[in-house]
């Protein structure tokens, strides 16, 4: 007793298997996209990080500075006695400062 294949049914089954392999072709192609996709943003944002971080370092160096001349400036008034000092001597210490440091600024703006 042959039993002989349906061929009715055999054009369900194939159209069933090229449907499942165009299904998992394209599942394929959008976890690919999706990983590069995923990938690309760590990136970005490590690469933003690091940026970041660099910038917030020279500011740091740049107050440090700003800083130091300050003092510097205030130690060097504070010398001169105080009937020869003026009221603004303290004010120009500050202003001297920040004219000496005044790159920090530029990380203001885009470039």
């Amino acid at each position: 007793m042959d039993n002989p294949i349906d061929p009715q049914l055999t054009r369900k089954v194939e159209r069933a298997n090229k449907f499942i392999t165009t299904a998992v072709s394209v599942a394929s192609v959008f976890v690919f996209v999706s990983l590069v996709t995923i990938i690309g943003l760590l990136v970005g944002i490590q690469q933003g990080q690091d940026r970041n971080l660099a910038i917030s370092r020279d500011l740091a160096s740049q107050n440090h500075k700003r800083t130091q001349e300050y003092v510097k400036c205030v130690a060097q008034s504070l010398t001169i006695p105080v009937k020869d000092r003026s009221p603004g001597d303290i004010e120009a210490c500050a202003d001297n400062a920040t004219r000496h440091t005044k790159d920090a600024d530029k990380y203001g703006k885009e470039e």
